[in-house]
């Protein structure tokens, strides 16, 4: 269940994991399952803090909070945990025809599962409005998950032109927003009432020219044979893509329970939130808040508060790259710059300049 009716954006909770480096990556299709060429922009903060030039975390000894087991190597999967179902890629097709697709409007239509809408709606506690609880022209397919389960089904059986309320309890833990005079409204548990009105049953038209456009930036960096042009070439390239990732959340999500990790390191923790802090502070910045007032508009009490948050929820992240770590220095797996250019389009020195050494290499081995 998504908090989109509350929208408002948030400072980036973790930072990029052993599989990519950062934002190195511009690209229209960032949004796409594929990589493109890398565009490297100087990085906002040192993601290097704390690590070593060959990518290690300073002062740690892995062996001391590592055992890896004897057949860390031998992994068994089914083939419906790794090959996507029609389902995902219905649904990945879905998010791109309505992103680039021309949109047009099916105007005798009833909306059901599934169905492209267009809506607007205005939600009130207690009659009063909230901040972020109303918008206009919306669009959204039901079922996708973009807004609350109760606020997507209401619109199933509607037509164009209905305006209907929906009465929606949000859950406990949803968070904060703030009320007409300004006061902090502390969201959940609390039941609100939203009029929606259904302006429009969409339907979008997916031509071989607007893939070719939004694939634009990755087509520069492959060969012709994997470029994306149309529906069965992104489809292909979107189960490769796909099968990849899952093979590879698949043997760590394998490897967690089979290896030993004692604790996390406090070094380890520390850098990775001094690097989420600095990048909050960037974010405040940038959009002329303080850290305060920014982590205040996302339901924490204050930096120290939001702080805290990321230290408590920054096991998986970091138990994730003791594993890695461990393989990587029991396997004498280095840098290098032929690996660095091929996984990430870009020229070694330049990612070195924008991210530091140790978070290249990290990235890399």
């Amino acid at each position: 269940m998504k908090r989109k009716i509350i929208a408002v954006a948030m400072a980036a909770v973790m930072t990029a994991s052993l599989t990519a480096c950062g934002n190195a990556k511009e690209s229209s299709s960032a949004d796409s399952a594929s990589s493109g060429s890398t565009t490297v922009e100087a990085a906002p903060v040192d993601y290097s803090y704390g690590l070593t030039d060959e990518g290690y975390y300073e002062g740690v000894n892995l062996s001391d909070y590592v055992t890896l087991p004897d057949d860390y190597k031998a992994f068994t999967f089914a083939e419906s945990e790794i090959v996507p179902s029609q389902d995902d890629w219905n649904s990945y097709y879905n998010y791109i025809v309505s992103s680039i697709g021309e949109k047009g409007e099916l105007p005798d239509a009833v909306a059901e599962d599934g169905s492209f809408v267009t809506i607007d709606f205005v939600g009130k506690i207690d009659g009063a409005e909230f901040t972020g609880g109303s918008a206009e022209n919306t669009s959204m397919q039901i079922g996708a998950g973009q807004y609350l389960e109760e606020l997507e089904n209401a619109i199933i059986g509607h037509k164009a032109g209905d305006t209907f309320d929906v009465e929606i309890t949000f859950p406990e833990g949803y968070g904060a927003t703030t009320d007409a005079s300004g006061e902090e409204l502390d969201l959940s548990g609390k039941t609100a009432v939203f009029s929606v009105t259904l302006k429009s049953i969409d339907n979008y038209t997916l031509t071989d020219e607007a893939i070719t456009e939004y694939f634009s930036a990755y087509n520069e960096g492959v060969d012709d044979s994997k470029k994306i042009t149309n529906v069965e070439s992104m489809k292909n390239d979107f189960m490769n893509q796909f099968t990849e990732s899952n093979i590879k959340n698949a043997i760590l999500s394998d490897l967690k329970e089979r290896v030993t990790i004692t604790e996390i390191p406090a070094a380890m923790k520390d850098a990775y939130v001094k690097v989420e802090m600095d990048l909050t502070e960037y974010n405040a910045e940038s959009v002329g808040m303080s850290v305060d007032s920014l982590v205040q508009n996302n339901g924490f009490e204050s930096a120290d508060d939001y702080k805290q948050y990321i230290a408590d929820n920054s096991d998986a992240y970091l138990t994730n790259q003791l594993i890695l770590l461990a393989i990587a220095e029991k396997e004498g797996i280095t840098y290098d710059e032929e690996t660095c250019r091929e996984a990430f389009s870009g020229e070694p020195s330049e990612l070195i300049e924008a991210y530091g050494q140790g978070y290249v290499a990290q990235n890399v081995i």
